[in-house]
């Protein structure tokens, strides 16, 4: 009985790491298409750090939140020059629960945060650059905001 317990603990427990790690490949995959696709739009980021821009796996990284609604990737970029990093945040629209079936049926996302280190400011402090056109954003706040009614 006791061995049967454990079998099964054990098989359930991979299945449900096995599971974890294929999405968070599959949102990665879905990200860094999206995250190249900005930064090759941009001639700053493609000047000052050098074409072709690509990235890499090994130092990247994926955190889901709120009930897997919101995603946040740290992406390395890397040019000719130089490399940093983009970070990503993305929210998805409706659908399925269940984010593994979400992404691999190829649900949507919004890109709420696309921001790229691009040096250092005073104090050694990060600087960073956001890769969404400002008008993107507001329209993007502006359709969220639709029919809520802050008369309470």
């Amino acid at each position: 009985m006791n061995r049967k317990l454990v079998g099964s603990v054990l098989i359930l427990g991979t299945a449900y790491l096995t599971q974890d790690a294929f999405n968070d490949t599959i949102m990665y995959l879905r990200a860094r298409s999206k995250a190249l696709e900005l930064c090759n739009n941009n001639p700053q980021i493609i000047s000052d750090f050098g074409p072709p821009l690509h990235s890499s796996w090994h130092d990247a990284s994926v955190a889901f939140s709120h009930s897997a609604n919101i995603a946040t990737l740290h992406i390395p970029i890397m040019g000719q020059k130089r490399s940093t990093d983009l970070k990503l945040v993305l929210i998805r629209k409706g659908g399925l629960r269940w984010s593994l079936l979400y992404n691999i049926l190829a649900g949507e996302w919004n890109v709420m945060v696309a921001d790229v280190q691009v040096g250092m400011g005073p104090g050694g402090r990060p600087q960073y650059m956001s890769l969404i056109p400002r008008n993107e954003v507001v329209k993007e706040e502006e359709r969220d905001t639709r029919g809520m009614s802050h008369d309470d």
